[in-house]
């Protein structure tokens, strides 16, 4: 069985319809995060990748090298291994997540070579939980009493009008440089543990399209739920094709969807047109390459 005999729905729906114009956006989106990953993939040597949401193709989460490139492993961390010897890995680096109180209204951190910041930032009622009471009270220059409610009372009048913004630094696990035994400003952190930290915040930066994205758009219903083989709820999604043709965009949904400009049609129309849509592509191909 293919992944479109899977689909449950198929719609189409004009391409100068809120919709259309909407989902003109979406697809511009799409294609501009598939460049990315497809620049990224050639620059690091990779030969496949795994995505980081299973049933859409989107973001990278491990890569996987030619059989005859030799991989150097200070800069790459082998996280899985295939049947067929086949070797999965991500950069070899660490992680440490905290939150930046913003100096001003209106004021947006930028992305470093070794800090990466969340697009979303965040008041004092969800940042508060992130940190214990002392920590906040350092971060705050408030100083302790050994009262906690008293304390509390004064950090939360520090901060109740403050912004933050959640950052993940991104390190080599032999070069940490918050490690007490790695402050010697004279010792310099070696070119592959810097090239492993670049190619992360590279990969961790690479725009991506959510299929979240995908059925909010089309006002998808949610899924109904099933039991698996062993008695576990589950919930069947499978990635969704589309293609346009003649002033319509055609697409496939796992779920039912409510959108008003939408239309559903039968599976064999929606792979009538698709054989259309692709033979026309390829003639526009041929007549490329000829020109």
């Amino acid at each position: 069985m293919t992944e479109k005999d899977n689909q449950k729905h198929y719609y189409r729906f004009g391409t100068f319809t809120e919709l259309g114009k909407q989902f003109r956006r979406w697809w511009n989106e799409f294609n501009k995060a598939q460049r990315a990953k497809k620049v990224f993939l050639e620059k690091i040597g990779a030969e496949e990748y795994t995505p980081e949401e299973q049933v859409y193709d989107t973001g990278v989460q491990t890569v996987t090298f030619p059989r005859d490139k030799q991989v150097d492993e200070r800069i790459w961390r082998c996280v899985r291994t295939e049947t067929d010897g086949t070797k999965e890995y991500v950069p070899n680096v660490m992680r440490r997540t905290g939150y930046m109180v913003l100096p001003r209204k209106g004021f947006r951190p930028s992305d470093t070579a070794t800090r990466v910041y969340d697009k979303r930032l965040f008041a004092w009622p969800e940042a508060a939980v992130q940190y214990t009471l002392k920590e906040w009270a350092k971060i705050a220059g408030v100083s302790l009493t050994g009262d906690e409610q008293t304390d509390r009372q004064r950090v939360n009048e520090a901060m109740q009008h403050s912004t933050f913004a959640h950052y993940t630094d991104f390190y080599h696990p032999d070069y940490d440089p918050a490690d007490p035994e790695r402050q010697d400003k004279r010792t310099r952190t070696p070119w592959w543990a810097r090239e492993a930290v670049r190619i992360e915040v590279q990969r961790v930066s690479l725009p991506k399209v959510r299929l979240s994205s995908y059925y909010r758009m089309l006002q998808a219903q949610q899924p109904a739920v099933g039991m698996d083989a062993h008695g576990v709820q589950s919930v069947q999604e499978v990635s969704p094709i589309f293609f346009e043709w003649a002033g319509k965009f055609y697409c496939t949904c796992s779920r039912s969807c409510q959108h008003p400009d939408i239309e559903e049609i039968s599976a064999e129309g929606f792979s009538a047109k698709m054989v259309v849509a692709r033979e026309a592509e390829e003639i526009g191909k041929r007549e490329e390459r000829g020109s």
